[in-house]
């Protein structure tokens, strides 16, 4: 059975996510530059709020005998993010002369993730949202087909 802890760090995660895309695709609305201040909050409390839970949640998903090297494989991603979004937002920038295609792209991977993260959650648990007890067992991920035919680099076989 999913423990009532995943289930809590996914729905937890899913909040967190929305403040992000609250406070990001918000912002080409903005009128008045002191607006930006809640705004931001918002978001900064949101994206603050998702990395711990991130961290917490891979472990519950993967087991702890490969977590380093899962982390270590999320941090490039994330660094890939990272180096390569300004660069694409000032790219766009040059080009349209504004940033709200950035700001709106940026909403629109935000709202991609929280899809992503709300079925895998569902396909995990079918009983996400109503906590009941449910068939599927604490590797339950592995237990999908896709997935299990993938050769990862960190699974046991």
């Amino acid at each position: 059975m999913v423990s009532r802890k995943t289930i809590w760090t996914q729905k937890v995660l899913i909040i967190f996510m929305c403040l992000d895309l609250i406070g990001i695709s918000l912002l080409p609305f903005l009128k008045n530059p002191w607006s930006i201040f809640p705004l931001m909050f918002i978001f900064g409390f949101g994206f603050g709020g998702t990395s711990p839970i991130r961290t917490a949640m891979v472990p519950q998903i993967f087991g702890i005998q490969n977590v380093g090297t899962i982390l270590g494989y999320l941090s490039l991603f994330w660094a890939i993010g990272g180096v390569s979004g300004p660069i694409l937002a000032g790219y766009v920038f040059d080009i349209t002369k504004s940033h709200n295609i950035a700001f709106l792209s940026g909403g629109f991977l935000v709202a991609i993730g929280i899809a992503s993260l709300y079925f895998t959650a569902i396909l995990i648990n079918p009983d996400f949202f109503f906590l009941k007890n449910s068939k599927v067992t604490p590797k339950g991920v592995w237990r999908l087909p896709l997935l299990n035919s993938f050769p990862w680099p960190f699974s046991k076989r």
